[in-house]
């Protein structure tokens, strides 16, 4: 299982690496911003822009949001512009339009933006409206590392680790992986954890497994919650069965097919507890899925 559970990681780790959506911006007072914005402050544009993505503030709209977007993207603001990439990526206008995507994450991309670069690499991995081309998106991806874009680090990690667009080198893989993980990234943490668990590449350390699984797994990383559920209680990684359980629960209840962590896998690990120890289990996975998803509401 935890072999299993390595080679999807990995695969995943590619896979997943577009993330990063809109960020959310601090509210300041709108019709001060709407003022600065229709001067034709592209600064104030983009801000506007996010506030009616968001609803901060305002009754989210996309169409305006992306109609603000544009009008900064157009004076050539990089943030700007590759939030419009986004829209244009992720359906928000309408229509899912690969070719724009691309077009707007350039122009922010050759600005130096990381994220946008990190995301044209993504685009020439994938092949998302462009060709695809490993050597493009190598160069995409150590562009935004260099900037300092934790996640790039983290693909540029995957790239090196199985040898896409560069020659396989699993001291390079790990020091990128670490890189990402110490900058919060919790897939890059999961992986080391792993790792550091399986003595992959480095020196096998229980303490540091323990460390990173759970430093992802905290964050949401299905995977990490995962492996962690697979791990042999009171062995350096995990305390107990109950813990082990919790992560169990989480690691199913996640969006992702991640195997032995269905509900008939789920059913088989609790026939070994008792009503209260699941009660425990159960209780400190839905505290944690509170933290992640806090009622909208507030």
């Amino acid at each position: 299982m935890i072999k299993c559970l390595i080679l999807i990681a990995v695969a995943a780790l590619v896979i997943t690496s577009a993330g990063c959506g809109i960020k959310s911006n601090t509210p300041e007072d709108i019709p001060a911003l709407r003022v600065r914005a229709e001067q034709g402050d592209a600064e104030a544009q983009c801000n506007l822009g996010k506030c009616y993505w968001n609803g901060t503030g305002l009754i989210a709209d996309k169409n305006e949001a992306i109609r603000w977007f544009r009008k900064a993207a157009e004076q050539g603001h990089a943030r700007s512009q590759y939030d419009l990439g986004i829209c244009y990526r992720d359906n928000a206008s309408g229509n899912t339009d690969k070719e724009e995507a691309v077009r707007w994450f350039r122009k922010a991309a050759e600005q130096g933006y990381a994220d946008a670069q990190c995301n044209l690499g993504d685009c020439y991995l994938h092949g998302f409206g462009v060709t695809t081309n490993e050597i493009d998106a190598i160069t995409w991806f150590r562009k935004a590392a260099e900037n300092g874009n934790a996640r790039a680090r983290c693909a540029l990690g995957v790239c090196f680790d199985v040898g896409l667009g560069v020659n396989a080198d699993k001291s390079a893989a790990f020091n990128l992986f670490r890189e990402s993980a110490e900058q919060g990234y919790a897939p890059a943490q999961g992986r080391i954890g792993m790792d550091y668990a399986l003595g992959r590449g480095v020196i096998e350390d229980r303490a540091e497994a323990s460390k990173w699984l759970h430093m992802a797994a905290e964050q949401g990383d299905a995977y990490a919650q995962a492996f962690l559920s697979s791990c042999r209680p009171g062995h350096g990684i995990i305390e107990d069965k109950v813990e082990a359980y919790k992560w169990l629960l989480l690691a199913g209840a996640s969006e992702l097919s991640i195997p032995h962590t269905g509900l008939e896998d789920r059913r088989i690990f609790a026939e070994q507890l008792t009503s209260a120890e699941i009660e425990k289990a159960t209780a400190q996975a839905k505290a944690l899925q509170a933290r992640w998803h806090p009622d909208k509401r507030r």
